[in-house]
């Protein structure tokens, strides 16, 4: 054996992770202590360690601290990971919108390490221009978009006097338009610009600065149409003074008509077909049909939207300049004073009597003052799951199910904890009395109808949803990546003025009171659904910590028209939900086994199902089998384990040791009566394999990955006929994007994948972490997932426990542990090599049990390494070690 020199490593004692600290599940010690710890070794030199202690709280305890972040991500940019501090940044602003330390750090980053251009840098990079309170901001974005090529590049500002700002290059640039409330100006900048010119940006003259006569509502500095940061400004109060324009479109009496109220900013594909989608829609209540043009950047929107407002079909009302969406329904809302009013996005569609059905719906209760419609992108009445968003579906597909909820009855309405903004329905007393949408709260738009709603609830008014109304939205056309960011500062200022609602949402979601109609839609959907035959694919349960479960459940299914996943309670329930993998026919029905059974069947019977594929045995109640083969549906079974013949599924006694496989079944008799069945539903062996017979006799085909597994049950079931499936790398797009690895060390990290998530082969991972700490080598096991008993791993300073984790993190997080091989600790003969695909998918050699599908996988030639199935950990530990020496200084 080659014997490595001893490296000074840090044990959980040295890091400040104490017993209760390393135990899944217990209580975390204030955040305070790790950001100390973390700190500390950050400043002695030990970026590494601090990251991944960080990374492993954050996972275990959920915590969601910006210092904890800010940490993380420095102690990556010192492992020179700085892409990945970048990316962590980005996704931590989503959390913490307002954060300026945060904000800053990403300036610095991106300043000091190119990235290609996105939208999230640029959007960064202009606010910090806007800002203008810290000169090493200002001139970190400045290069930034210099890099990226953005023109023109400059800032402007208004203190109530004095109109500032400066334009990059400005002596070769055009004079900026200056738009003062609707009347245009021309500026040439004028003014040295010290702080650039120190710092080489820009020219000699790039800086103006002017009083104006009087105080305007409406500023806009742009070039080319292109606005400086800061521009346009609107001040407080503005959207109260109504335009001269107007006046003439003002409607004063009450005429029972209602205003449909459309914002439109960008989108000129989606604008179309919402507005055509109205106009032609056929309604018995009066209508008029209010576009606010937003100021915008699109020049073939502004004309279209001109045009229909020539021919009499819009009303027409244009903004100076982009105030946002909360005023621009304001300046919408003003023009009918007792107008009921409709606010519909100008990214949905909407179908034949629409708008009589909301306007009924309204009119069913005195004190209902919203409704809401449902829709594939609704938030809390999104169909058919809360919560989730939807693509948009098909133009058939999205007029059928409107048709479908028509047929509701007519009192059909839920009460809803606030209303949704992308077709909304205000009655005009509900909005006089709780009145208009607040602009000085909500920051450019997302968020103003939960506002609006919960003050209307306050004054006694109801927030319903109408089922009977289906109205498509595909979502954040007009704000496009900015929606994150809007979203997390305007709800964080929601939840602070209404306290409660956060728990009143929660329980609204739990109850849901909208899954009876969402359930009995989809099940009048099913017949039509698919025109031609479809797929169905029963995937394996997919726990955040069963790495091997989720692949299983990411990679076979590809091609499926339609899934069914099935999932365990903490108390063994059964649950199964059917999904839809084509976005064009949203579909998500959940079914409790067994009382459930029968519907199950029925549904499946109305999808015009061509052929069935079935993963992962062992996730199935055994009843199943009888089921499916009812159903008179070929199908076709993936084995991935012994679950058919072998109650225990891996041929393995609780101390991971291979059973042999047995052909007496005396001796699995023995077996399950000694250490007990890990098939819920199921205990004897001969009761098993007589259903497993059944089952597989019937199906059009039996697949395994493994020549090994293809012979053992060959011999158990002779008259199936089974068929060699040889596997397969990952493909590019199961894998992260590419992370370079951390400088190579001294120190010989193992990746431990297959056995982390189980508790059989658990004392194999810890008597060789012990082994190691005991000959104080440089080696360490790094743990991806969850163990038995983290705490014990952990205190041998030669073992650190990732976590759980989703399986497509695995590449990302090998590259950043400095990962130098892979080792699956499963003794028994496996069958999907899962731990063999990553290995190969990153470029990594693999050490696994020469047994099952690795007898034929295992190429020494690549570095692989055959261990023997039967020896001690400490054997296969002295195998790996030998075949590094390179590790060796």
């Amino acid at each position: 054996m080659t014997r490595l020199t001893p490296l000074p490593l840090l044990s959980a004692e040295a890091i400040g992770l104490d017993d209760r600290d390393r135990t899944v599940g217990g209580e975390p010690s204030h955040t305070l202590d790790f950001i100390d710890t973390a700190a500390r070794l950050l400043r002695s030199g030990h970026p590494y360690h601090a990251w991944r202690l960080i990374d492993r709280v954050t996972r275990v305890y959920q915590l969601k601290s910006v210092d904890l972040t800010l940490l993380q991500a420095k102690a990556l940019e010192h492992c020179r990971q700085p892409n990945a501090a970048v990316e962590l940044l980005f996704n931590a602003r989503r959390r913490f919108p307002d954060n300026d330390t945060l904000a800053a750090y990403l300036l610095e980053l991106l300043e000091a390490h190119p990235q290609p251009p996105n939208p999230a840098s640029r959007q960064l990079a202009w606010a910090a221009l806007a800002r203008h309170d810290q000169p090493v901001d200002v001139l970190r974005a400045a290069r930034i978009l210099t890099r990226f090529g953005d023109a023109p590049i400059g800032a402007c500002r208004f203190d109530g006097e004095t109109l500032s700002g400066w334009l990059l290059n400005a002596e070769r640039q055009p004079p900026l338009s200056v738009v003062l409330d609707g009347i245009d100006y021309t500026l040439k900048p004028f003014l040295a610009t010290p702080l650039l010119n120190r710092n080489g940006l820009g020219g000699e003259r790039d800086g103006f600065s002017f009083k104006l006569p009087y105080r305007p509502r409406h500023i806009r500095v742009h070039l080319a149409n292109k606005d400086l940061a800061g521009s346009p400004l609107v001040f407080s109060g503005a959207s109260d003074v109504a335009s001269s324009g107007d006046a003439a479109l003002t409607i004063a009496e009450q005429d029972g008509a209602v205003d449909v109220i459309v914002p439109v900013y960008k989108g000129y594909a989606e604008t179309k077909a919402c507005l055509k989608s109205v106009l032609t829609a056929a309604n018995r209540t009066a209508y008029r049909l209010i576009v606010v043009d937003d100021a915008s950047p699109d020049p073939l929107l502004a004309t279209y939207l001109r045009k229909l407002a020539d021919q009499g079909h819009i009303t027409l009302v244009k903004q100076a300049v982009n105030a946002g969406f909360v005023q621009s329904v304001d300046r919408g809302l003003r023009l009918g004073p007792h107008r009921d009013a409709i606010l519909l996005n100008a990214d949905t569609v909407v179908h034949g009597d629409w708008l009589d059905r909301l306007r009924d719906a309204a009119y069913l209760a005195n004190d209902i003052g919203t409704v809401t419609p449902f829709s594939n992108n609704g938030e809390l009445v999104s169909y058919p799951t809360p919560m989730r968003a939807w693509a948009l579906p098909k133009p058939a597909v999205l007029q059928r199910l409107d048709r479908l909820c028509a047929e509701l009855p007519a009192d059909s309405i839920v009460d809803i904890p606030v209303g949704v903004g992308f077709c909304l329905y205000i009655k005009r007393q509900c909005l006089t009395e709780a009145g208009g949408f607040d602009s000085r709260m909500i920051e450019r738009g997302y968020g103003e109808d939960t506002e609006f709603c919960l003050r209307a609830e306050r004054r006694g008014w109801r927030n319903v949803c109408t089922p009977r109304v289906f109205v498509g939205h595909a979502g954040s056309v007009s704000f496009g990546t900015e929606k994150a960011d809007l979203a997390a500062k305007n709800v964080a200022k929601i939840y602070a003025r209404y306290p409660d609602h956060s728990d009143q949402y929660d329980r609204f979601l739990s109850e849901d009171p909208l899954r009876p109609i969402r359930l009995a839609l989809q099940r009048q959907f099913l017949p039509m659904r698919s025109g031609k035959r479809a797929e169905l694919a029963l995937l394996p349960t997919a726990q955040p910590d069963d790495l091997r479960g989720e692949w299983l459940a990411q990679g076979l299914s590809q091609t499926a028209t339609f899934t069914l996943q099935a999932s365990r309670a903490a108390d063994g329930a059964l649950s199964l939900s059917l999904q839809s993998t084509r976005t064009e026919t949203p579909l998500s029905l959940h079914y409790r086994w067994p009382d459930d059974e029968q519907p199950l069947w029925q549904d499946l019977s109305r999808l015009n199902l061509a052929r069935i594929d079935i993963y992962n045995l062992a996730d199935w109640p055994f009843q199943i089998g009888p089921g499916l083969i009812e159903l008179a549906i070929p199908y076709r079974i993936f084995l991935s384990d012994y679950a058919a013949y072998c109650p225990r599924i891996t041929l393995t006694r609780p101390n991971a040791a291979f059973c042999g496989d047995p052909p007496n079944i005396t001796a699995c008799v023995e077996c399950i009566d000694r250490y007990g069945s890990r098939l819920p539903d199921l205990n004897s062996p001969a009761d098993l394999r007589q259903g497993s017979r059944q089952l597989l006799a019937n199906a059009s085909g039996v697949y395994l990955a493994s020549r090994d597994g293809l012979n053992r049950f060959r011999r158990r079931f002779p008259e199936v006929r089974f068929r060699y499936r040889a596997p397969n790398r990952a493909s590019d797009r199961d894998t992260a994007e590419n992370i370079p690895p951390l400088p190579r060390d001294r120190h010989l990290r193992i990746a431990v994948i297959q056995a982390a998530p189980g508790g059989d082969d658990f004392e194999a991972l810890l008597n060789m972490s012990r082994w190691l700490a005991a000959r104080r080598l440089n080696a360490e096991l790094i743990v991806f997932g969850e163990s038995v008993d983290d705490g014990a791993l952990l205190a041998t300073g030669r073992a650190w426990v990732v976590g759980a984790l989703a399986y497509r993190e695995i590449p990302r997080m090998l590259a950043l542990h400095r990962c130098s091989l892979i080792l699956d600790a499963s003794r028994w003969p496996q069958i999907e090599p899962i731990a063999w695909r990553l290995a190969k998918t990153c470029g990594l050699p693999i050490a696994a049990p020469a047994i099952g599908t690795y007898a034929d996988l295992l190429d020494p030639t690549a570095g692989d390494i055959p261990l023997a199935p039967d020896a001690t950990a400490e054997n296969w530990l002295n195998a790996v070690l030998s075949a590094h020496p390179a590790i060796s200084p």
